[in-house]
Parts: structure tokens; C-alpha cells; sequence
């Protein structure tokens, strides 16, 4: 319930805050890209899974036991991987738009509408943008479908070894 509630309200945060400085051709890439820092959102969910498969009680406040992991060092390390691929997405996207656009600023919500969905640069904008957020989304997902709920569920880490 926790997360149903918090991850709108910090996508809100997110809208707001690009329609507030004046960011809005990132606006998009910030919506779309917080999802890249969603398995993270989720752990209080994979805590309550795992709990509920081993037969232990459930409950909402038992979602923050993730906290008391002995596996919370390489947990942390994974997140902070996770928020650095989302922060190269908003720069590569800021990037992308620049490289479609130029460095100037929409004048206006209706401007900026009517030049991406009217426009050919508008339309090499979405098609290019949504491939690079597919790659970005493409290595989230390797890197934490299992990782994560490995790492709650099991006393490992997280070693970078070649």
C-alpha cells in the first residue's frame, strides 16, 4: 500500500518540479525514467513476498524489516547503481533534445507540444529518445529482476568481479 501510495506522489514531485524550472523537454524523460529506480521502490514488496513464502507473518510495517537485511551494503550499492543509470538517462535524453532541438527553450506548453508531435525533429526526438530509455530499461532489468530479491532473500553481496 506504501508504495501504491509514495510513487505517484514522487512522480507528482518530479512533473511539478520540471514544469516549475523551467525543464519541461525533460519532463517526459524524468516521468518515464524514474522507473528505472522502481526495484529499489519495490523492496518493501520482495520483503513481504519472501516472508510470506517462508511462512512468517506479513504486514505492512514488516516491509521496512529490508532495512535490517544483513545483505543491506550490496542492497545500498545496487540502488546507487541503479539512481546513477537513472541520472545518465536524464543527461543522455537532455542530450538527444538538444541534438533534435538546439539549446533553445519552449516558450510555452502548446509551443513545445505542437513542435514534438508536429514536426519531423519532434518525431526523431520520441523514436530516438524511446530506443535509448529501452536500452536504459533493457540493463535495469538485467541488473535487478534477480538481484535484489536474491540478495533479501539470501546472505550474499554484491562483488564487481571480471
Amino acid at each position: 500500500m506504501f508504495l501504491c501510495v509514495i510513487y505517484p506522489i514522487v512522480g507528482l514531485f518530479l512533473a511539478r518540479m520540471a514544469f516549475g524550472y523551467s525543464i519541461l523537454p525533460l519532463l517526459y524523460p524524468l516521468a518515464s525514467g524514474f522507473a528505472l529506480v522502481g526495484p529499489v521502490a519495490a523492496l518493501g514488496l520482495y520483503e513481504l513476498s519472501r516472508r510470506r513464502e517462508a511462512g512468517l507473518p506479513t504486514s505492512a510495517v514488516r516491509a521496512f524489516d529490508v532495512l535490517g537485511s544483513s545483505s543491506i551494503g550490496a542492497i545500498t550499492a545496487l540502488a546507487l547503481l541503479l539512481l546513477t543509470i537513472f541520472v545518465i538517462w536524464v543527461a543522455l535524453a537532455n542530450a538527444i533534445y538538444i541534438a533534435t532541438f538546439g539549446y533553445a527553450t519552449p516558450t510555452s506548453i502548446e509551443n513545445f507540444a505542437n513542435e514534438v508531435l508536429t514536426t519531423r525533429a519532434g518525431w526523431t526526438l520520441i523514436v530516438v529518445g524511446n530506443l535509448v530509455g529501452l536500452l536504459f530499461a533493457v540493463l535495469v532489468l538485467s541488473i535487478s529482476v534477480v538481484s535484489f530479491p536474491l540478495l533479501l532473500d539470501r546472505d550474499v553481496g554484491a562483488p564487481w568481479r571480471c
